[in-house]
């Protein structure tokens, strides 16, 4: 593991449960041991399709023709976060192979937002252990799955249940390999709920902030409305957290908060290898190994605030948009090294006013969060680049926002970086769940750079703050 960040302590109380000090310790080796072992893991899934398991008559229903997840007419008249439907169900131990503690898992479907604020649903999973609840109720942690997918198939709530078959015929990882199966065990074990949503809703909205954040804060509103969860409503601690595609879920939601869900007791936000959504990270994405995600990015955006993609899709464009609209987390390698310029009809898609504010619109950066933050990202990440992150850290920390950044300096694979986030997560959110928090690292050497003079506007909108320190990764080529 890496050198910890000077703003990143080993807390005198290492080794506390995230239920708080009264309860049994973290087995905090249990954690590294999982990270480093489901890594391993997911690089041999990545490498290897592996065939589905045939479907028996115990196989759930896929959730677009499940009528649980058809929402009850007049549910837009419901308060966000309200319960409209719940069931009890059972998990996947091929997914989620959760020893030693015994719990009960539900369902709920409840209200939320879109992107543009009006009203929709989802479903989120809630874990419970079977022990009574500590004294003062419940404490909830938070978990957002890197989903990477555009397919409704690989939702978090199917997949927990199903071990994740794809709709195209093959096994997903994603879910398996970064969920941090070593904190969901301490959290059950110590008396403290787990929350997972289908952040990205009905519409698979990958990456789409609005849907993902909202979705994120509903969903804790619904476990505080849920009687079975054991919390104490509105008064209940929540830690939050998620690496890649889920750090995007975790960080939108820490920026919507203040503004959506002001009355919940967020006590820390841990977020890891955290893709920005600006043009810059659009930029970093063509022509190298994730070529690929750029047009399920587009598809989820178009979904959300619709620009009309498909027109600007040559037959090739439209064919691989078909590809990558089936599998769970396939379309991120999908098309290695490519130019995106190759699907479209314009030599710049990015470049076309229409797309160029949908994505402004939908990155992140625009609001600071309030809740206590820790960002991580590997100097070197070959997927997400750092540099439209020290931006956004720049403008949070113009805002005096509670950031606690480390940027790794000895992190140069996104997927292996996974090992690295995960126990200075848990660090941070032991010390979140206690009361601790350490002062921000705005101005730290080792930081994006010191607070600026004039607080910048949102990256998504050009502003940057103060210049970062050298970045060791070379510029992305221009889109061609």
């Amino acid at each position: 593991m890496s050198a910890l960040h000077p703003g990143v302590r080993r807390s005198d109380h290492a080794g506390a449960s995230l239920a708080g000090p009264t309860t049994p310790p973290l087995p905090r080796c249990l954690a590294v041991a999982a990270a480093a072992a489901l890594t391993a893991l997911a690089l041999l899934i990545a490498a290897v399709s592996i065939p589905a398991a045939p479907a028996t008559a115990a196989t759930p229903t896929p959730p677009n023709h499940d009528p649980f997840y058809t929402p009850p007419a007049g549910f837009a008249h419901k308060a966000p976060g309200t319960i409209l439907r719940e069931r009890q169900v059972s998990v996947s131990d091929t997914v989620l192979p959760v020893t030693g503690v015994a719990y009960h898992a539900y369902q709920l479907l409840y209200r939320t937002s879109d992107a543009t604020g009006r009203p929709t649903t989802t479903v989120t999973t809630v874990l419970v252990p079977k022990s009574a609840a500590p004294a003062g109720g419940r404490q909830l942690l938070e978990i957002a799955d890197p989903e990477d997918s555009i397919d409704i198939q690989c939702a978090p709530s199917y997949q927990l249940r199903t071990g994740e078959h794809s709709s195209d015929g093959s096994i997903a990882s994603n879910l398996t390999y970064e969920l941090p199966i070593g904190l969901i065990i301490s959290t059950l074990r110590s008396g403290g709920d787990v929350v997972i949503p289908d952040h990205e809703g009905m519409k698979s909205e990958y990456l789409v902030s609005g849907m993902e954040g909202h979705a994120a804060l509903d969903s804790i509103r619904a476990v505080e409305n849920f009687k079975r969860a054991g919390v104490d409503g509105a008064k209940t601690k929540v830690g939050m957290v998620g690496y890649s595609g889920g750090a995007h879920v975790v960080v939108a939601a820490a920026e919507l908060q203040k503004s959506y869900a002001p009355g919940l007791h967020i006590v820390g936000v841990a977020a890891g290898g955290v893709p920005v959504g600006n043009v810059e990270a659009y930029r970093y994405f063509n022509g190298g190994i994730a070529n690929g995600v750029i047009m399920p990015l587009l598809i989820a955006l178009n979904r959300a605030y619709p620009f009309h993609l498909y027109s600007l899709l040559n037959a090739k464009g439209r064919a691989f948009a078909k590809k990558v609209s089936t599998g769970c987390a396939t379309p991120v390698f999908e098309d290695p090294y490519g130019q995106f310029s190759a699907f479209t009809k314009v030599p710049n898609i990015f470049a076309v006013p229409r797309v160029k504010r949908a994505i402004r619109r939908n990155a992140l950066g625009r609001a600071a969060p309030r809740a206590h933050t820790f960002l991580y990202n590997g100097v070197s990440d070959e997927i997400v680049w750092i540099k439209p992150l020290d931006q956004m850290v720049n403008y949070y920390c113009a805002h005096e926002a509670p950031i606690n950044y480390y940027r790794d300096q000895l992190g140069h694979e996104h997927v292996q970086d996974i090992a690295n986030f995960y126990p200075l997560a848990v660090d941070f959110l032991n010390d979140a769940f206690d009361g601790v928090h350490e002062p921000s690292t705005c101005g730290q050497v080792d930081n994006a750079g010191p607070p600026p003079v004039a607080a910048p506007g949102p990256p998504s909108t050009g502003g940057v703050g103060q210049p970062s320190p050298p970045i060791r990764t070379p510029p992305p080529p221009p889109i061609s």
